[in-house]
């Protein structure tokens, strides 16, 4: 059409009205043909922010999810401690596969299990399932000793090399959910017919059970494998996952779209992280959930001995059996050995009872997993947790009446106290047997005794402690009895 009108204009001689009329309808038609490539445009990125808000929002609720289930893990399995996340599906089928990695410890990498999550399955903006890795200390099977002082094995930069998160060993992610968006360069992402799966394959060679035909590479870091090709050995990202150093952390890259010198998409991934700061509620419930079954414990163990609880372990432990052998101090971990107990008072039992949960196990011994009622959980606990004992209370005393130890500024005297500290705190370091006999670096505000007129003990500290105190402060404490 365009054509012939030039060649009209051009050959003819036209009268004056003919050519205001021709010049009017070719203008016509160039504004048309431009509202229609601006149509087209603003449609094109109409779609583009329709899909980017579908991978934002699926990846937003998976992490929420991810959290919930970890925050009630101990509820839908009972005798487990709070925190643990599902492993990854492996087959694309929406079922987590355990047990993955192999062994405990070793981060992994799959699809997001999202019937364990109770979801159905997420998929981002192009269309396609989202990608899990979880850091090995915080998968449910095979599981590792797990604490709020847990460090994650995730690292993420951004495509400066700049590090976005996990600048610390402390800071490092736990879990991280990917949008792999569209198909780009030469990835893959065919199945067998009679493999294929809801998300992909269950046969293992099949293109789309691969993380390389999902996850990109940009610069230096790869996504499909958490590695960086230019760190050297033993450093983050030196081995892909699963590494075989469960020490060692994974590196990412998340970026916007990337393209090549021709306009070719060349990086697409979307990276969602669950940061330590945002499992803060789940270490909660974690410490709460310790807190209450070692409250149980002694409870069980006063009523069975008079009303009173054993002596404290004193803070500067150097083996891994606490020895309640505290010279009449008030404040300490909970004691392994109860010899001093039973030598202050003879009627007193030298060791723990039975856990009223299941007497099979004993309170404060670590049997191991998998027994789901034994306490192979407390060898990583134990030194977090801390009792104080009002001074009736005690092997020598006479558990009457409680005469000094407050909670909350009273009013009523407690017999005792169980504080769990929390995740330790920036600038709080838990590493050496010094450090981990500096209170310092365990309770804060009232609950350290140190802030008292002692050396964190009681006595000579204070017998005051807090439930709650102005931040920072992340200890949870219960009365006794």
């Amino acid at each position: 059409m365009r054509a012939s009108i030039r060649k009209i204009v051009s050959k003819q001689i036209l009268p004056k009205q003919q050519k205001g009329a021709a010049l009017l309808f070719l203008l016509t038609i160039i504004v048309l043909g431009a509202a229609f490539i601006l149509l087209t445009k603003l449609n094109s990125v109409s779609g583009k922010i329709d899909q980017d808000r579908q991978t934002i929002n699926v990846l937003a609720l998976a992490k929420e999810a991810l959290i919930g289930y970890a925050l009630t893990y101990s509820e839908s399995f009972p005798g487990q401690p709070q925190g643990y996340l599902p492993c990854p599906d492996t087959s694309g089928d929406g079922s987590a596969n355990p047990p993955c990695g192999g062994v405990r410890g070793r981060t992994v990498m799959g699809r997001l299990p999202w019937v364990q999550l109770g979801l159905p399955a997420f998929r981002d903006g192009a269309g396609e399932c989202l990608w899990y890795v979880l850091s090995g200390s915080y998968k449910n099977f095979p599981k590792d000793f797990l604490t709020s002082d847990t460090n994650g094995h995730l690292i993420i930069e951004n495509a400066a090399r700049n590090i976005t998160v996990g600048k610390t060993p402390a800071s490092q992610a736990i879990a991280l959910v990917i949008s792999p968006g569209s198909l780009i360069g030469g990835q893959n992402r065919n199945y067998t017919a009679a493999n294929k799966t809801e998300c992909g394959s269950s046969l293992p060679a099949d293109a789309a059970t691969q993380s390389v035909n999902y996850l990109e590479t940009l610069g230096d870091i790869n996504n499909a494998l958490g590695t960086d090709a230019g760190a050297v050995v033993g450093d983050p990202g030196s081995q892909a996952i699963p590494p075989t150093n469960v020490a060692l952390a994974n590196v990412f890259v998340d970026s916007p779209i990337v393209k090549n010198a021709s306009g070719v998409t060349i990086f697409n991934d979307a990276i969602i992280a669950i940061t330590p700061e945002d499992f803060s509620p789940v270490y909660s419930r974690m410490n709460e959930w310790v807190a209450q079954r070692v409250k149980k414990c002694l409870n069980d163990y006063a009523n069975n001995n008079g009303g009173k609880f054993p002596w404290p372990s004193i803070l500067q432990v150097t083996g891994p059996d606490y020895d309640d052998d505290g010279g009449g101090l008030r404040f300490g971990r909970i004691a392994d050995i109860l010899d001093t107990t039973q030598i202050d008072d003879p009627a007193m039992l030298p060791a723990w009872r039975p856990d009223s949960d299941d007497n099979k196990y004993t309170c404060f011994k670590a049997e191991w997993y998998p027994n789901p009622w034994a306490w192979w959980w407390w060898v990583q606990w134990k030194e977090m947790v801390f009792i104080a004992i009002d001074g009736d209370y005690v092997p020598t005393g006479t558990a009457t009446a409680a005469t000094s130890l407050l909670l909350d500024g009273g009013p009523l005297f407690q017999p005792g106290v169980v504080i769990v500290s929390g995740r330790r705190l920036a600038g709080k370091s838990r590493d050496t047997i010094i450090e981990k006999a500096d209170i310092d670096n365990y309770l804060e505000d009232n609950n350290n005794p140190a802030l008292g007129s002692g050396p964190g003990n009681v006595p000579p500290g204070d017998d005051s402690f807090v439930t709650t105190a102005s931040t920072p402060f992340n200890d949870y404490v219960v009365a006794l009895p």
